[in-house]
């Protein structure tokens, strides 16, 4: 006999109470649903759920994203208290090539952790989407909590460069950080063979296990290994 199915339901708002519709809430967990949206009302109901621990996270463009972690029994109906989403800070920088002077084109940065690796362990099971610049360096990254931010240039060829680390204040409004030149990194040559020194092409290989220490995305080795 299968387990009863559980669910979990809630409601979004705003710092004034008012309901906040288009949040995505997402529930993070071996066989959860996809992500969810809330109604005009604020509320959504992920149904269908199994007994088990849920990480639950609720995001939306210019608010800050707020994660919990639940507990559902089988068959359990759990209605999370109200979840609010303030409005962030909003940043802005032209991230600039500094050897020539010209703007890195598509940067991508990440809001690193304020753990000593600079990310928290629970994304190497799910990484956080980089915030994504445009043709002209200029990038915008929306909703950002208030306290201390670190920000990271995470574009190879370019050296993993954290291009912020600033106290955000709910009374200093937006910030706008100009101009960032950032230099090149170096390049790493390697050569996957098996134990007979043959090439071993198609091999995957990564150089760390979190995204927020290497700007090194993940390879895959060359006909040659």
């Amino acid at each position: 006999t299968l387990p009863p199915e559980a669910a979990v339901a809630g409601r979004t708002m705003d710092e004034d109470g008012q309901p906040l519709a288009g949040v995505v809430v997402t529930l993070s967990a071996a066989m959860a649903p996809g992500p969810l949206i809330t109604e005009a009302d604020g509320r959504f109901r992920a149904g269908k759920l199994s007994g088990g621990r849920y990480q639950v996270e609720f995001s939306m463009i210019a608010r800050v994203t707020e994660t919990m972690e639940v507990n559902v029994e089988a068959g359990q109906m759990l209605t999370l208290p109200p979840v609010i989403l303030r409005r962030g800070v909003r940043l802005t920088a032209q991230l600039m090539d500094a050897a020539t002077g010209e703007p890195i084109p598509n940067p991508e940065v990440f809001r690193e952790s304020n753990e000593p690796s600079g990310f928290d362990i629970r994304e190497i099971r799910r990484a956080s989407a980089p915030y994504t610049g445009g043709r002209d360096g200029r990038i915008v990254v929306e909703g950002l909590p208030y306290g201390v931010v670190k920000l990271a240039l995470d574009t190879p060829p370019y050296a993993r460069t954290r291009i912020a680390e600033v106290e955000a204040l709910e009374t200093a409004g937006d910030i706008d950080l100009g101009t960032v030149s950032v230099g090149r990194g170096a390049t790493l040559h390697l050569f996957v063979r098996d134990r007979g020194d043959n090439p071993r092409p198609e091999t995957t290989v990564r150089l760390d296990q979190g995204p927020g220490i290497s700007p090194l995305k993940e390879v895959v080795a060359k006909t040659d290994g």
